[in-house]
């Protein structure tokens, strides 16, 4: 009977592959949670936008919801806002990969999120 090793040798084969899956795993997890964050950080940025003109606060507010190193656009600018009418939020990262086998396949994405308030202050 040889058989005495045969699954600890099978547990070494399959151990490295489980790791990496895992690892894939949480990859996706944290793509997911940098989304949930600009999501977040686009809301704050728009209730801000929507009282106060000053574009200080907006990164302010992105900042503090979390979120690094994101693009922001505000429309329409501070000084074509209209108390009653809309202002939006949209905020765009790169999406990106801590494990090298997950790098091609999120080195195109980009992730986004839009928020609209209405403007409150003339």
């Amino acid at each position: 009977m040889h058989q005495r090793g045969q699954s600890t040798v099978e547990m070494a084969l399959c151990l490295p592959i489980l790791f990496l899956l895992v690892a894939c795993a949480l990859d996706v997890a944290q793509v997911a949670l940098d989304q949930a964050r600009l999501w977040h950080g686009a809301r704050e940025a728009a209730r801000v936008a929507a009282v106060d003109p000053d574009g200080l606060g907006i990164r302010r507010a992105v900042r503090e919801a979390g979120v690094e190193g994101a693009r922001i656009m505000v429309a329409p600018d501070t000084a074509y806002r209209v108390q009653g009418e809309p202002v939006t939020v949209v905020l765009r990262r790169r999406g990106s990969a801590r494990v090298p086998l997950m790098r091609p396949l999120l080195a195109n994405l980009t992730l986004q999120a839009r928020a609209t308030f209405r403007i409150e202050q003339p």
